[in-house]
Order: structure tokens, then C-alpha cells, then sequence
């Protein structure tokens, strides 16, 4: 007998930052669970770029204090046993969470590929993986195209032009979930020049829009190019 849920049952259980299930939940200052390391990367996230500490959800300022979720504790170790006794499948929130659009739709490829990543990094050693590279007129889509791709909600959105610099996106797999990572690059020298920085996966389109904007000011009152 299988553990299933509907979509909306799954994701009350899914950290908004690390978009992956809920290991150490604890409640933040504005009223919202996260995973214990996804919020803690993210505050330092805003230290590092010298701003207030505000909710990753909201963007409203909010304190530091971190307390541990003891209702979402609760709730994830009743879904655990809901489970019958007599059953001896384990829970598994990640294949309940098939037909999710969200990275773990590739957890099956990269289940496969763990096991053989010290082979693959002897046998592949030099070898980049494929880009893709999406180009086409104002407002044809690019953003939208990369977006299902990736199936990351990363790329700035507005009726008007919003995507004003060139976007890299690189995908990565470690063994504990990571909140994506937002860097400004130099695209004449290949040097950071800022980040890379924490930000959430529900919504981090809203830092790569205001990343832009900023750089775009800097680059209009310093008379700066070459910065993507």
C-alpha cells in the first residue's frame, strides 16, 4: 500500500527555501516554517549583502529568532505513521511528490548517477555538460522556456522588459538540499563581483530582478559595462 497525498498536502510539508521536505522545521519571526538551514543561509544571505534581515516570503523586516516548529514536527511524524502496521514500506515524501513541477522530477537521473560519481569523474575527467542558450526578441518567451526547464521559479517576471542582463543557470545535486545561489559574474574578466548569495526557491525571482536593477544602477552612475 503506497503513502500518497495530493499536491497540496505535499508541499505544506516543503521547505519554500530548499524546496526539498522538512528534516529540522523551525519558525521564523514572520509566522513561517523553514527548513533550519535554508532560513540560517538566508539571513546571512542579507549580512553578507549588507541589508535587513527580512523574510524570504514577505520581504518585510523581521527578527533573527528561530524556534523549533513543534506543530510541524507533529504533523510530519503523524503523516510518517499514518502508514498500517502491517505495512512495511517506508515514508517516502519524494515519490509522493512525483508529478511536482520542481527539480526532484529529476531525482530519478540523478539516483542513477550518484552511485557512479567517483567513476564518472576519472572516466569524464575535462568533459562539461551541454548548454543550452535561448535567444530571441523582447517578450518571446526566453524567461518562461528556461524556467520549465529548470523548473525553478528564478527568472524575473513583469508585463514589461525585466530580463535586462544575460542569465547563466547551472544545476547541481549534492547529497542535503541547498537553497539556489545568485552571483554576479564580470562577464569581460569571468570575475565575481558579487555573492554568491543564498536565496529562496519560491521566489527567488524577486532577488534576481532587484540583483539586476541594482547592477544596471551601477552601471548607469559609474558609466561601468561588461557586468552580466
Amino acid at each position: 500500500m503506497s503513502w500518497t497525498g495530493n499536491e497540496e498536502d505535499l508541499e505544506e510539508f516543503i521547505c519554500p527555501i530548499t524546496n526539498d521536505i522538512f528534516k529540522d522545521p523551525v519558525l521564523a519571526s514572520d509566522g513561517k516554517t523553514y527548513e533550519r538551514e535554508g532560513i540560517e543561509l538566508w539571513m546571512t544571505s542579507c549580512t553578507q549583502r549588507r541589508l535587513p534581515i527580512t523574510s524570504p516570503l514577505t520581504r518585510e523586516q523581521m527578527g533573527s529568532n528561530l524556534m523549533e516548529d513543534t506543530e510541524m514536527v507533529r504533523r510530519l511524524r503523524d503523516r510518517s505513521m499514518g502508514i498500517p502496521r502491517s505495512s512495511n514500506q517506508t515514508p517516502d515524501f519524494k515519490a509522493d511528490m512525483e508529478g511536482i513541477p520542481s527539480i526532484h522530477e529529476l531525482s530519478a537521473v540523478f539516483a542513477a548517477l550518484d552511485p557512479l560519481r567517483d567513476l564518472l569523474s576519472e572516466t569524464l575527467r575535462g568533459w562539461r555538460p551541454p548548454s543550452l542558450v535561448v535567444i530571441g526578441q523582447e517578450s518571446c518567451g526566453k524567461s518562461t522556456l528556461l524556467e520549465r526547464i529548470s523548473m525553478f521559479p528564478i527568472f524575473p517576471r513583469d508585463s514589461r522588459l525585466c530580463t535586462r542582463l544575460p542569465m547563466l543557470v547551472r544545476l547541481r545535486n549534492s547529497e542535503v538540499a541547498q537553497p539556489p545561489r545568485l552571483e554576479v559574474v564580470n562577464k569581460k574578466t569571468g570575475e565575481v563581483e558579487q555573492g554568491p548569495f543564498a536565496i529562496p526557491t519560491e521566489c527567488g525571482h524577486v532577488d534576481v530582478r532587484e540583483t539586476m536593477e541594482n547592477v544596471l544602477r551601477q552601471e548607469a552612475l559609474q558609466g561601468k559595462h561588461g557586468v552580466s
